[in-house]
Formats: C-alpha cells, sequence, structure tokens
C-alpha cells in the first residue's frame, strides 16, 4: 500500500472532481523503448526476474507443494467478515468482496475449448484467473462468468470438453508458456456437470500443463503435454503415467483414428504415437531436432493426413525466432518447408518460447492461423502469411469450433477474440472478462473510486469503482505504480517498466515524459511515493540510487545519502506524522531509516529475514515508532511489526500460510487491524497479527499485489495479479457503524457500534417480510454527541409469519436529518423449531481435508472433536460458545493414517456421533 494515512486533515476543502475526456492519450513512449517492450528478449528476462526473485529459492524454483499447502492451511481458516457499516456521509460499505474493475481490458488467456455441438458454450482459462465460461460467447454482448473460484490454484493452462459427453470438462493446471508469472499448478481438475462443480481428480503429477486433450471415442482416456513431459490416464484423469520427458506444449488426436495422436516437444520436434500415446516415435522432419525449441502442431479434421507444425529455433540465428512452418501430406511420414529456409518469415520477434499456435482449419487444408507475438493467416498452406489486425499481442491459444468450421476462438495476453469467417477478421469478447494481470494500483483520495493501475501487457488503466466495464487505456508497456496528486486531481502520475516516468496535468489527455535527473535504470516495478503533506515532492529509485523531485518530477536529484547501494530499493515510505521519518526496503530483506529527512539513513533489519524482498512498509496512525513490514517468499514468517522505530523488529506472521504477502494496509481507526495482501487472497487481524483469517467472502485466492484503503469512505480495494480489482468496506473514518443480525432461537438479535457520535438523536429499528414494505419495530435512544466506543443492541421477539426477514438502522440526528444502512436479510424458517443437527461430513471418504456442518437452533456452549476407533481424541476443532445458526468446521487429516474415525458434537445436554473414514 502507497501510504495516505494523514487521513481527512488534508481534505478540510472540497476539490472539484475532473471529468476523463474522451480524448485519446497521447504516447510519450520512444522508439527504442517501444522497441524495448515490444521486441526484446531482455523485456521478458527482466520482467521475469523482477516477479520471480520474491518469489523462488536459490535453485530457481518455487517450494514443491507450498501452494497447496497454503490452500489446505486456509480451509482450516475463519472468515472476517466486517460488520455492515452506515456513516452519514459517506454511504455504506458492501458485506463482501466487489468486482470495481477492469472488465473491459482483458489479460492473459491460455486455453479455451468449444462445445463440441453448440459453438455458443465456450470455456477458457488464465493464466492466473481461474476458469471462465460462456453460454452466448458468439453474440453480440457475449457474458462471460467464473465458474471455478473454490480451486486451490487459480492458475490454469489448457481446458478440454469430452466430446462424447460434453458436460465433462478437464482442466490441466498450472501455466505452461514460462514467463515470470507462469504459476505451477495441483494437476488436473474436473467438472462433470459442464463446469457446475470441479474436483482435483489427480495427484501433482505435472506442474505446468499446456496442451490437455480427451479421447474422441474412448471418454477415460486423456492426454497431457506439459514442461515436465508426455502423460497419459486411462482412468478418467485420476492416474497418470510419464510417457515420455522432455518440454512439451502440444497435443492433436486424429479425429478418427482411435489410436493415432501427435505431439509437440521441445528439442525434438513432432512426435508421433500409434498405440494411443504408450509410446513415441519421433518423427523425421529433415530439421535438426536439437534446433528445434518450442513448437505446434495441428491437423485438418476433414483430411486429417496434412498436418501442420510450426517450429521456433532454439539456437542462432534463430534462437525463438521462426525456424520453420513444415507440412506433411501423409500423416507425418515426409515433410516439407512451406516458407524459404533462409529467412523465413518471424512470427515471434525474440519471444518463440513464450508463445508459439498453430490451427488448421476444419474443412479447408490450405487455411491456418500461426500464432506468436502477432497472429497471422495464410490461405496458401502455409507459403505465405499477412497479420490480422484488432488482436492483442502474444496468442496462446487457436481453437475452431467443431460445429460451426468458420469460427474460431483466440486467446493472448489480451483476453479472448472471436473470428466468424475462419479466422480473416475477429471481434473482442473482453468486454465482460475481468482477468486483468496488476502490478500496482493507486487510488484518488479528492475523488472516492477513482482508480487507476500498472498491468502486465495492458499498460496502465483508468477507472471508477462504480463502472467496471468502462476503464480507459492511460499508457502503454507493462504499467507499474499510478500515483494521484491529492490536490490538484488533474495531475496523476504512471510509468512503464524499468522506472519510465509519466506524467499527465490535464487528467490523462496528455503525458509527458519526466526522467530529466535519472541515470540508470529501475526495477521492472519501480518504486513511487508521493510526499504526505506537500505534493510537489515524490520519491523513487533506479537500480541502486534513491531520487527525490521537488518540483513533481521536473527534475529528479539524487537522495541515497549513506545508505548501503549494493541491492535494489523495492519500497520507499515517508511517514504522515513526521515527513522527516523515512524507511526504504530492499532486495536482501533490509530497512533503512531516516529521522532527517534522508541526510543520514541507518540500517533497521534486527530480526527481519534476510534475502527477501521488502514488499511493503505502512505506519501506525497515530504512534510514530510503530511501523509494519511484509517480505516476499514462501516463509513462514513474512509479516512484522516494530514499535521502537526499527531498533528491533518482531513477527505478527500468526497462522498466515507460507507464501509470499506483497501488500499491507491498517484500519486508521482501529490499528489492531491489519490487512495483508499475499500470493494466496487478502486476511486480516484484529489483534495485531496474534491471530489471522480469511477477510471476507467473494474473492478467489489469486494473488493480490496492492491493498489501498480510503480513509474516508472506508473501502479496501485489492488489486489482483489475474482478477483485476476487488473493493471491500471495511471501515469508515466518520461516525462508523456496524450492524449484524442474526437468528437465536425464535428471536432475531441485531448489535451494532459507533465509533464516535455527533448530535446522534438514535436509531429506528426497521424490518420487511420477503415481499412486505418497511416497519419501524423499535426505536433506540443514540448518546447525543460521544467520542468513544458506543455499544447498541436490540432483540426482535415478535417474528412475523414467512422464512426470510430483512433488517435496516435508520439513524436520526437531532435536527432530523436520517441515513440509512444496508438491509440485512435473516432466515427465519421454522425458527421455534427444534433444529439442532450435525450432518454427514463431506467428502466421505476423503484425503486429506473434508468438511463438518451443523446447524444450533440457540446461542450456545459447543464442542466437537475427533476420536479414533478406540475414543481416543484426535483432535477438538471446537470447544467455546457459538451463535444460533449454521457452521462449517474443516478437518484436516495430513497427520492420522487412513481407517475410521468418529466426530461427535456436543450442545447442552445432547450429544450426537457420525462416522467418517480417512483413506489415503
Amino acid at each position: 500500500m502507497k501510504t495516505f494515512a494523514t487521513l481527512l486533515l488534508l481534505f478540510a476543502t472540497a476539490l472539484p472532481v475532473f471529468a476523463q475526456s474522451d480524448i485519446p492519450y497521447n504516447p510519450v513512449e520512444p522508439a527504442d523503448q517501444l522497441s524495448l517492450y515490444r521486441d526484446s528478449e531482455e523485456w521478458i528476462h527482466q520482467r521475469y526476474r523482477w516477479f520471480r526473485d520474491g518469489r523462488e529459492e536459490a535453485d530457481g524454483t518455487i517450494p514443491e507443494g507450498a501452494r497447496m499447502e497454503a490452500w489446505r492451511q486456509t480451509q482450516k481458516m475463519s472468515v472476517y467478515r466486517p460488520a455492515v457499516s452506515l456513516s452519514k456521509k459517506n454511504g455504506t460499505a458492501a458485506a463482501a468482496w466487489q468486482l470495481v474493475g477492469p472488465s473491459n481490458i482483458g489479460g492473459r488467456l491460455t486455453g479455451v475449448a468449444i462445445h463440441p455441438t453448440d459453438s455458443s458454450i465456450v470455456y477458457f482459462t488464465a493464466a492466473d484467473g481461474g476458469i471462465w465460461k460462456s453460454t452466448n460467447a458468439t453474440a453480440d454482448v457475449p457474458h462471460f462468468y467464473p465458474v471455478a473460484d473454490d480451486l486451490p490454484t487459480m492458475a490454469m493452462g489448457s481446458i478440454d470438453i469430452d466430446p462424447s459427453n460434453p458436460d465433462i470438462i478437464y482442466v490441466g493446471t498450472g501455466e505452461a508458456n514460462g514467463s515470470a508469472d507462469s504459476y505451477p499448478g495441483v494437476g488436473v481438475v474436473k467438472s462433470t456437470d459442464a463446469g457446475a462443480t470441479w474436483d482435483v481428480i489427480s495427484n501433482n503429477f505435472a506442474k505446468n500443463i499446456g496442451c490437455i486433450r480427451v479421447h474422441h471415442s474412448i471418454d477415460s482416456i486423456v492426454f497431457v503435454a506439459a514442461r515436465q513431459g508426455l502423460f497419459r490416464s486411462t482412468d478418467g484423469g485420476v492416474s497418470w503415467e510419464k510417457t515420455r520427458g522432455g518440454v512439451a506444449h502440444d497435443l492433436v488426436l486424429h479425429p478418427t483414428s482411435d489410436s493415432l495422436i501427435y505431439a509437440a516437444v521441445q528439442n525434438a520436434g513432432i512426435l508421433r504415437s500409434i498405440d494411443t500415446g504408450r509410446t513415441w516415435e519421433v518423427l523425421d522432419m529433415g530439421v535438426g531436432t536439437d534446433s528445434i525449441g518450442r513448437c505446434a502442431v495441428d491437423l485438418c479434421r476433414s483430411q486429417p493426413e496434412i498436418i501442420y507444425a510450426l517450429l521456433t529455433g532454439s539456437k542462432d540465428p534463430y534462437k525463438n525466432k521462426t525456424l520453420a512452418v513444415m507440412k506433411s501430406t501423409d500423416g507425418g511420414e515426409s515433410w516439407e518447408r512451406t516458407m524459404p529456409a533462409d529467412n523465413p518469415r518471424n512470427f515471434f520477434n525474440t519471444y518463440g518460447w513464450y508463445n508459439c499456435e498453430i490451427a488448421v482449419h476444419p474443412m479447408n487444408p490450405n487455411m491456418l492461423l500461426a500464432g506468436g507475438v502477432g497472429l497471422y493467416l495464410s490461405l496458401d498452406g502455409g507459403r505465405n502469411f499477412s497479420p490480422r489486425g484488432g488482436l492483442h499481442v502474444d496468442q496462446h491459444a487457436i481453437e475452431f469450433s467443431p460445429s460451426s468450421p468458420d469460427i474460431c476462438f483466440v486467446g493472448n495476453d489480451g483476453g479472448l477474440y472471436v473470428s466468424d469467417n475462419g479466422g480473416i477478421t475477429y471481434r473482442s469478447r473482453n468486454d465482460d472478462i475481468a482477468i486483468t494481470q496488476f502490478y500496482e494500483l493507486g487510488i484518488s483520495l479528492p475523488n472516492p473510486g477513482d482508480m487507476m493501475g500498472g498491468t502486465q501487457d495492458n499498460g496502465s488503466n483508468h477507472g471508477s469503482d462504480t463502472a467496471h466495464a468502462n476503464w480507459e487505456h492511460q499508457t502503454g508497456g507493462d504499467g507499474g505504480y499510478c500515483v494521484f496528486d491529492y490536490e490538484d486531481p488533474n495531475i496523476k502520475y504512471a510509468e512503464y517498466q524499468n522506472g519510465s516516468h509519466l506524467r499527465t496535468v490535464n487528467g490523462g489527455k496528455n503525458w509527458t515524459g519526466i526522467n530529466d535527473g535519472l541515470y540508470g535504470k529501475g526495477r521492472w516495478v519501480t518504486p513511487v511515493e508521493i510526499h504526505p503533506t506537500d505534493p510537489s515532492i515524490l520519491f523513487t529509485a533506479t537500480t541502486k540510487q534513491l531520487y527525490k523531485t521537488t518540483n513533481r518530477g521536473l527534475l529528479w536529484v539524487p537522495f541515497h545519502g549513506d545508505m548501503d547501494s549494493s541491492k535494489s530499493i523495492t519500497y520507499i515510505a515517508v511517514s504522515p506524522l513526521n515527513p522527516d521519518i523515512m524507511y526504504v526496503g530492499n532486495t536482501n530483506g533490509q530497512i533503512y531509516r531516516t529521522t532527517d529527512a534522508g541526510s543520514h539513513w541507518d540500517l533497521k533489519a534486527e530480526g527481519l529475514p534476510s534475502g527477501r524482498n521488502t514488499n511493503d512498509i505502512v505506519f501506525h496512525p497515530t504512534d510514530p515508532n510503530t511501523v509494519y513490514a511484509c517480505f516476499s517468499h514462501y516463509i513462514d514468517e513474512s509479516v512484522f511489526k516494530t514499535t521502537d522505530a526499527g531498533e528491533t523488529w518482531e513477527s505478527i506472521s500468526g497462522n498466515l500460510p507460507a507464501i509470499p504477502t506483497n501488500a499491507l494496509a491498517i484500519n486508521y481507526g482501529m490499528p489492531n487491524e491489519l490487512f495483508v495482501g499475499t500470493d494466496f487472497g487478502v486476511y486480516a487481524t484484529t489483534d495485531g497479527g496474534e491471530n489471522w483469517e480469511i477477510l471476507g467472502d467473494g474473492m478467489p485466492k489469486v494473488v493480490v499485489v496492492d491493498l489501498e484503503l480510503h480513509p474516508t469512505t472506508g473501502k479496501l480495494y485489492a488489486a489482483t495479479h489475474g482478477r483485476s480489482v476487488y473493493s471491500l468496506g471495511v471501515t469508515l473514518g466518520v461516525e462508523l457503524l456496524n450492524l449484524s443480525a442474526r437468528r437465536d432461537g425464535s428471536n432475531v438479535r441485531l448489535d451494532w457500534r459507533t465509533s464516535h457520535e455527533s448530535n446522534n438523536r438514535g436509531f429506528a429499528v426497521e424490518r420487511r417480510t420477503r415481499f412486505g414494505g418497511w416497519e419501524e419495530i423499535a426505536f433506540v435512544d443514540g448518546k447525543g454527541s460521544s467520542a468513544g466506543l458506543q455499544l447498541y443492541s436490540h432483540v426482535d421477539n415478535a417474528l412475523p409469519a414467512g422464512d426470510l426477514l430483512y433488517y435496516r438502522l435508520k439513524q436520526v440526528d437531532t435536527d432530523g436529518s436520517e441515513t440509512y444502512s444496508n438491509e440485512i436479510p435473516v432466515e427465519i424458517r421454522d425458527a421455534v423449531a427444534s433444529d439442532f443437527t450435525l450432518e454427514q461430513n463431506y467428502p466421505n471418504p476423503f484425503n486429506p481435508v473434508t468438511t463438518i456442518r451443523y446447524t444450533l437452533p440457540h446461542t450456545g456452549a459447543v464442542q466437537l472433536k475427533i476420536t479414533d476407533a478406540l475414543g481416543n481424541t484426535v483432535s477438538t476443532l471446537v470447544d467455546r460458545q457459538q451463535h444460533a445458526g449454521t457452521h462449517h468446521v474443516f478437518f484436516d487429516a495430513t497427520a492420522i493414517p487412513s481407517g475410521a474415525y468418529f466426530y461427535h458434537l456436543t450442545y447442552g445436554n445432547t450429544r450426537v456421533t457420525k462416522k467418517m473414514m480417512v483413506l489415503k
């Protein structure tokens, strides 16, 4: 989080709201910089190093099973749901995470699957955005929606539909494109109900699956091409055998032969199996196999003896460029080059390792598409290609419809596109897809809801939290930090990769470079911080040097002082209480502090993890000596706190999963309430870090790269790397009220609180039935004017007939002005019945996690424990007071052997027991 904790002192005077103009921005990137982020292998390498340095170990890997273990940990964590909130001036806070966009910018898409008989039903997979579905994908206004947000990973590589039963869908998890943020997966997931529910069906046999294919007539046979080799399953994806090593990216099955399949493998070329994938032979293409890099293969469904292969090179002068387009007319027995051997058309610039796709029209063997950086069409069997316009760069998936051959879907770094004329022209499908991969986010203080963020390969984009489908592109390249001037909303700052800084003074109509005085490159995403009381002062850093500007970026001057320059600066923080105090974090986990505005810097790293990127630093809102910091990598201790101005640090990581922590935010009104964005969602603590809970409902376990808390609206914004931006109301800076309503036996109990009050006469408690109007059922007197915490409650013991009631508060001032809270639904069906129930655990048998669900009719003491067959206690899951209602508890059997166990629920004088089976 980029610190804005000067709270409301800066905004005593209302500022005008600037309306975004439709005039397009003026690109400021010079030709050599455009070349850097479009044509250079160094571009990808720089991005790779920035993202992976904070996540991988010294051997270049992510710890085996780390993300799955994190998911298991979260299954045992409770959810912290900030109470419904009411503020007289600032509206109401949402009870669950809300998507705020963008849903019209796009993001990296990795796989497409089209229903075998209905081309309007389409599924796609996103790099770290999960699985999506549409039932009207070819319509003028298509609708897509995520269908698998409860899986242990959002990193997806490929998808396929069982052609003999379209309700069965397989997804290979883990992206195989080899980019910095190509996360590993958890094997294969499967749906048997057209995407309504999903299960992880395999062990983690392959981490990065580039292609998954279901046999066309034997639906129990499934094939996978992954960076870990070629694999085959004969039991519907449950178990897998590795049939060949190598880095494999592509597969195509012969449409009529049960035994014939082709694969594309790096440093080998095209392989053929004539025994349904049991064994493979390398086909002689007349090209040295050691010169072949990433490759792709496809055939014409109506004439399957005609096969095409797209090869990139592994050696100069064709390394990661087009080596050849190859064609066979006899099922792979012989091959010919369709383009000249010398200087073939280069589809890839130097990114052949990142994007390589080929697809043949199902009915016309001379019509094919080649995907590299751009998309290219051939109408003469691969001899000549012409580029296709209207698409984003970096192609990762091309699929023709099995039932409507002229319909083709293309997925790339900018999302999804469709053609209805065989691939000649395209229409974007990106007006309803929230898969944008953010790096950083900035929010406007004077204009709540106004935000701008930098993204992967989609530049920096500006939008509002009230219009998630109307974000606007502002600057190019890979965007980074975005900063709003809090005095003049027309002034904004942005950057593209390696610290190329930009500024607009007219709200985004025009952007100019502001790099005078900066020497050397910044990091891929370069930190920028604005001074908390003087917006003309900003700070940034090149790789080894801290810089400062006092004139809004017109000139930068070195500001490094005597700080060690052996490591890159990753974060800059300025105290809102005393701007002379600054903290700077580095890539080696060290933090430096200055108390004299940068004249002298002292190392303040005792107790911090060494060798880990410092990802965020936030200040306590009232105590200048208390500071929080979070760090990267898969480590148990990743969030730290100092109460002595950095002299010593202690971990407050508590029960957080051992995953990279990327961003922090603090509740200004309740400083013990801290929020952390991780590679696996957002978590909250309300006790200063002793205990952590999942924050809110409605957000998948996606990578969260930035958190921003608006001090006046109380909205927390979470920028994700794969699912755009979410918001959640967590607190309010003015006259905070929290309202909760729950059933308690035959009554409904309402509780709420205020942090302070001004001229508050009281609260009218209002209720309505499902189809009725609102009625006032009680009035609770307020405290007038009060600076302290006030607690209120009301019990509704005269419930009307019906199965659902709604409640809200009407807060009334002494002058008669009124403000309403959100309404809260409460189920009251069978409210007077004794509905104490214990359900059968699900799944059962299970390995290793199962869910136990039970319902209490009244608030009371509850104990839930697990015993073995001999009556020995294995685990006590619950032993405390619980409210009336339905409760879910997760049990992890990782540490116990297979066998029969029993779970016992004790409530008052009643005890219920059920049996469960652990099967490993």
